[in-house]
């Protein structure tokens, strides 16, 4: 007889049914890990600063190059935008932009957050991202008509963060050097 609790139960498994519940019961912990361990890497992946570099997107504007797939730079980009003082107005991923509102933070705010100041009107701006060859990712600044930002602009606004990208790790929407 079959005891549960010191209780004998009223059934009895039979060899195949007890291995089959086992098995099932096995598979479920191995199934419960691997998405547990999954969640910490995706998690700790999101961690990661964006590997950002200057180039030049398919029609050889000025724009900043992600080695990273689309979707992770989609993911990704809101938190820097934030912390770069864009206010997202609107966002399709389907066209691949952020439409935003830029508004100039006082000094303080740039030295508080790791940052280098840049000069921008106070205006809305398109952010365009673009899928290229490698998995990576080009995100091309254009203003409210839809124009590309002066190459000068699109480099200030990259040099804020250029230097800090490699070695910080985005914490509550503040940059902090790693340890």
């Amino acid at each position: 007889a079959e005891y549960y609790d010191d209780k004998a139960l009223k059934f009895s498994l039979a060899d195949k049914s007890k291995k089959n519940i086992e098995l099932r019961f096995v598979n479920s912990l191995l199934e419960f890990a691997y998405n547990e361990k999954q969640a910490a890497e995706l998690k700790n992946l999101d961690s990661q600063p964006l590997p950002i570099k200057l180039g030049f997107d398919d029609n050889h504007q000025t724009s900043w190059i992600v080695e990273s797939e689309f979707a992770d730079t989609w993911r990704k980009l809101p938190d820097l935008l934030s912390l770069l003082h864009f206010k997202i107005i609107e966002a399709d991923r389907n066209l691949g932009y952020f439409l935003v509102r830029f508004s100039a933070p006082n000094d303080d705010y740039w030295q508080e957050n790791n940052l280098n100041p840049f000069e921008l009107k106070n205006a809305e701006y398109f952010v365009q991202l673009g899928e290229m060859a490698e998995d990576s990712t080009s995100i091309s600044w254009l203003g409210k008509d839809k124009k590309p930002l002066a190459d000068q602009k699109v480099t200030d606004i990259y040099l804020s963060i250029t230097e800090r990208v490699r070695n910080v790790l985005l914490k509550k929407d503040k940059q902090t050097k790693a340890l």
